[in-house]
């Protein structure tokens, strides 16, 4: 009975402690690091830094990253507010991918988070909308957003010139949905 409840206090101590840890601060901290490819020039980045992604997905603690993930983004109620926590979610694991894509044996691995990094981008469009409908000021966080997803088809370009020949054509589902997600967002921008 007492081992249990020690690995029980250990898991709780551990899910404490990642949760404390501010994940703007790595963003900020690491902008030479959060794009790690240094070949494209300068002119032709887009002036969008990636959240730092932290553990990468086949770390054996990474499940438990998600939980904290999943428990953070429940206990939000504002849609902005939440929109905002699904973007920074999607930034992760679109750096994630590019982590993943860079180290060779794991490709596979970065198509999936790219996947997932798409669902969570669709979130944010959802909650921004229904901030919107809430009579919320969205207008700088739409302005994200845009800015956002062209980082993150600038990075699946990037990531499918590192595949092989055979791979590239797995990350067209992933760049019509962000192409998509493009027109959704310029509809939430006011007209002029």
């Amino acid at each position: 009975m007492q081992v249990e409840m020690k690995y029980i206090v250990f898991f709780l101590s551990l899910l404490l402690f990642t949760s404390l840890t501010p994940s703007r601060v790595f963003a900020s901290e690491t902008q030479a690091v959060a794009t790690p490819s240094a070949t494209a020039t300068a002119s032709s980045q887009i002036d969008y830094v990636l959240a730092y992604p932290g553990i990468l997905p086949d770390n054996l603690l990474y499940p438990l990253k998600m939980i904290r993930d999943a428990i953070v983004g429940f206990l939000i109620a504002d849609p902005l507010k939440k929109a905002q926590f699904d973007l920074l979610q999607t930034d992760k694991r679109v750096n994630a991918a590019l982590f993943l894509a860079n180290s060779g044996d794991r490709k596979n691995l970065a198509l999936s988070t790219l996947s997932k990094a798409a669902n969570y981008f669709e979130q944010a469009i959802d909650k921004t909308r229904q901030a919107k409908k809430e009579g919320q000021d969205v207008q700088s966080f739409v302005n994200q957003l845009h800015l956002a997803n062209e980082k993150h088809q600038q990075v699946v370009q990037e990531i499918q010139s590192l595949l092989p020949g055979n791979k590239r054509s797995d990350l067209d589902g992933v760049r019509l949905r962000l192409q998509s997600y493009q027109k959704q967002v310029n509809q939430l921008m006011p007209t002029r």
